[in-house]
């Protein structure tokens, strides 16, 4: 389940000019800002962030572009931070704002290509995280031992085995994007585990491996042909795979004595549920 902050949203104006901006409302030490029009030039100016008074969320998304982003680094400390801005200027943001309390951090389609992932580990109490194409020392993530739920999107061709640093992970959700296998990833805490359309992913590994696993959910998946456990899974309840119709079995799969829901679109796997 994801942070939640109660946050308020409402739609930025059209601005014609670059240096134009809206002073958003702001609610309960919260703020929200969200474009809405893709075709039209859309700027927010943060400016304002420094003069909320306990600000403890920020959400800035559909954006180009922001003016003023240093503003960040001047309120705090934030307990959570969304950032959808695609030409993040700073783009060492992330350096500069107070990491002392942040617990939310979601970096959606933000700077993909400059976004330096390394500076992570400095958020010593982030629980959830979502990236979205940033790969700039991706490995930095395996170092965040306080996390327990984290949302991949547009994976690394160079594989995942990093995310096995991760102790308390309880969701993982790996979305998009090239990868090999993931077979020797290893999370004992894992409860979810979420796999959607990632190119080239033929193997699972043994799912045994993640003893606490309850939900696990595949799509589009084309090249796997089987899933696997060679112990018994007590706790896994909950299986849906859509659109591998190249699944045809799951190799012990008498090691599921409690799955009590099984669902399938599209692919020919047959489980017998409890």
């Amino acid at each position: 389940m994801s942070h939640q902050f109660g946050k308020v949203d409402w739609m930025m104006k059209d601005l014609s000019k670059f240096s134009g901006g809206m002073v958003p409302r702001v609610k309960h030490g919260m703020v929200s800002v969200r474009g809405w029009d893709p075709n039209k030039f859309q700027v927010y100016d943060a400016e304002h962030l420094s003069d909320v008074e306990n600000l403890k969320s920020v959400s800035i998304t559909g954006m180009p572009h922001a003016l003023n982003l240093d503003a960040l680094a001047q309120v705090g400390p934030l307990e959570s931070l969304e950032l959808e801005i695609f030409q993040l200027d700073p783009v060492d943001i992330l350096e500069r704002i107070d990491p002392s309390e942040l617990r939310f951090l979601r970096l959606s389609n933000t700077a993909p290509n400059k976004l330096d992932l390394g500076v992570l580990p400095r958020f010593s109490k982030l629980e959830e995280l979502t990236i979205s194409g940033q790969r700039k020392n991706l490995q930095s993530v395996g170092q965040l031992e306080t996390l327990k739920r984290l949302t991949i999107g547009l994976v690394a061709k160079s594989g995942c085995d990093f995310l096995s640093g991760l102790k308390n992970l309880e969701v993982l959700k790996l979305l998009l994007g090239g990868q090999g296998d993931i077979g020797n990833v290893h999370c004992p805490s894992l409860k979810e585990l979420e796999v959607v359309r990632v190119r080239g992913l033929s193997d699972l590994g043994d799912l045994s491996r993640f003893p606490n696993l309850q939900g696990l959910r595949i799509e589009n998946q084309p090249r796997l042909t089987c899933l696997h456990a060679s112990r018994p899974m007590q706790n896994l309840t909950a299986i849906t795979v859509f659109s591998c119709p190249k699944i045809t079995r799951f190799i012990g799969g008498n090691n599921l004595p409690n799955l009590r829901d099984y669902e399938s679109y599209d692919t020919p796997l047959i489980l017998p549920v409890a």
